[in-house]
């Protein structure tokens, strides 16, 4: 009886330092302050992405929060659920934050080979064969610009270091202290109020996520009137990237490799390989686009008690210690809204208008930037440099000319104009179909799309070409180019209508919480939070 009495002050006490918590969790989350300014932390987008992105598939046992350092402010937020695929976060985050500066680099290293080659510095074609009649840029040869093109952009783009200052869970907020790692995650809100921009990778399992709604309305709402930049990447591109990628350096190599007695072979072999990576990216283009309709439906009918929790989902006990969860993130988040958004309808409302518009004007046919396209086209610049190399060394500048102008053309102008066709295509005929064979026929015609943009293309080419000699060609790359950025700019990139931001709002200051975090139990699970 004794013990039972000396229990019944014990619990009361646990209670009521719980209850305690849960008010601190709530009021903390919901004011968008920070504890202590140092909570404020940031980590260079380099770190993250070393090794091939190991602070987001290693093992949360690794102790990561000495690469971060405080900061006063957060370049970019990184909000993602740890639900989905690491492998397409990783290559995706890579070439967005790789792939311009190898695309740059690589054009430069093989600009300088292009000269040197021309110059005859460095062995490249057989001189006699190529001023043997009729056999002009098929000789034997060393293709220097396509080869140092190409091993430039793999080694930077796997090996630079960005220096942009990132807000990584996992880094910035501590996971092996318990005190500090409860601390981190009542700043959340503060981080956000204090971040410039926000990256949302985005998945399918993203909209299902309470943590990763929440900061996504609360960035928008902390924000409200300012101009803050939110940016959202699907990672289900990564795939088609890769593919596309080295689907065109095999275009570029067989093209320029092959001799010119089997250019008939090469030729048939890169129309079949064209006709299937066209056919599968339509294909995975449409699915994308038909999960991406589905997901704006969900938002559009937001219901938080239909959205998930990781500490729900393991019925609030810890799968490794199999030890209970004292803290559920539903409630604390629910009361965090209630006391911020004024209600959980509201935030609903919120959810179902700003945050579901803000991530569908992100997720359509410009989830996919102008200067992505450009970085595929690497490969295309790469080859034909080669094959001025030859036309220069055969004395016959007319071709040469006429290369570096339509390299132009195709590399600023039409691929572009290629894809971001397609991708109208797959959107709009995104709905499954009655029957697979109506399905295949509807990928078909999205992959067939940008035929008559690409035909045009080359009806202009050959009509300027053969009606201005020499000149002809000079002009069609200008009014290609601009041809290209009236249609892009008022019929391609459909722009959704900003509201003009208004005067910026008062960062809220910091809030001391001394002598209240030591009473900070276990969070509620040993993952980082955006869940």
């Amino acid at each position: 009886m004794e013990s039972a009495g000396s229990a019944a002050p014990q619990q009361v006490e646990h209670e009521e330092r719980m209850a305690r918590l849960e008010r601190l969790l709530i009021n903390k989350i919901s004011s968008l302050s920070l504890t202590r300014p140092e909570m404020l932390r940031s980590v260079a987008a380099a770190q993250p992405l070393q090794f091939f992105g190991r602070a987001l598939r290693g093992d949360a046992s690794q102790d990561l929060h000495g690469l971060s350092r405080p900061t006063q402010e957060v370049a970019q937020f990184w909000s993602h659920s740890w639900h989905g695929k690491t492998w397409r976060k990783i290559m995706l985050l890579i070439y967005m934050y790789s792939g311009h500066v190898a695309m740059i680099s690589s054009l430069i290293v093989a600009l300088i080979f292009l000269f040197l080659a021309s110059f005859q510095v460095l062995p490249s074609y057989d001189l006699e064969y190529l001023r043997q009649g009729g056999n002009r840029h098929d000789g034997p040869f060393i293709p220097w610009c396509a080869g140092s093109g190409l091993v430039t952009f793999l080694l930077v783009f796997f090996l630079w270091r960005p220096q942009k200052e990132v807000f990584v869970d996992r880094i910035c907020i501590h996971q092996h202290e318990t005190r500090l790692k409860t601390e981190g995650i009542l700043n959340v809100g503060g981080i956000l109020k204090n971040s410039k921009s926000m990256l949302v990778l985005f998945d399918s399992s993203y909209a299902q996520r309470l943590w990763c709604i929440y900061e996504l309305a609360a960035f928008l709402k902390a924000h409200e009137g300012e101009e803050r930049a939110l940016i959202v990447r699907p990672t289900a591109l990564a795939p088609g990237l890769c593919i596309s990628f080295w689907t065109i350096v095999l275009f570029s190599v067989l093209v320029t490799a092959i001799p010119a007695d089997n250019k008939m072979v090469a030729w048939g072999l890169i129309v079949v390989a064209v006709i299937l990576v066209t056919f599968w990216v339509s294909w995975a283009l449409r699915i994308f686009y038909r999960e991406l309709k589905e997901v704006e439906a969900i938002l559009k009918d937001c219901k938080v008690s239909q959205c998930r929790c990781y500490c729900c989902d393991v019925n609030h006990v810890h799968p490794t210690t199999k030890s209970a969860m004292e803290i559920c993130d539903r409630e604390i988040l629910l009361r965090g809204i209630t006391m911020w958004f004024g209600s959980v309808e509201t935030f609903e409302q919120m959810v179902s208008s700003k945050v579901s518009t803000a991530l569908m004007e992100q997720l359509g046919i410009n989830t996919f930037p102008y200067s992505w396209m450009l970085v595929l086209g690497c490969p295309f610049c790469w080859n034909n440099m080669d094959r001025i190399v030859a036309n220069v060394l055969a004395e016959d500048y007319k071709t040469v000319l006429e290369l570096s102008c339509l390299t132009v053309v195709g590399w600023l102008c039409i691929a572009p104009v290629f894809i971001r066709c397609a991708m109208i295509a797959c959107r709009r005929l995104s709905d499954r179909q009655s029957s697979r064979c109506r399905d295949l026929l509807a990928t078909a015609a999205c992959g067939l799309s940008p035929v008559p943009a690409v035909l045009t293309f080359g009806v202009a080419q050959v009509s300027l070409n053969q009606g201005i000699p020499y000149y002809g060609v000079v002009i069609y790359m200008v009014l290609s180019l601009i041809a290209t950025a009236l249609v892009w700019t008022y019929l391609l990139n459909p722009t959704a209508t900003k509201a003009k931001p208004a005067p910026s709002a008062q960062v809220l200051g910091h809030v001391s919480s001394a002598g209240v975090l030591e009473e900070l139990p276990v969070p509620t699970e040993s993952r980082p939070m955006s869940l």
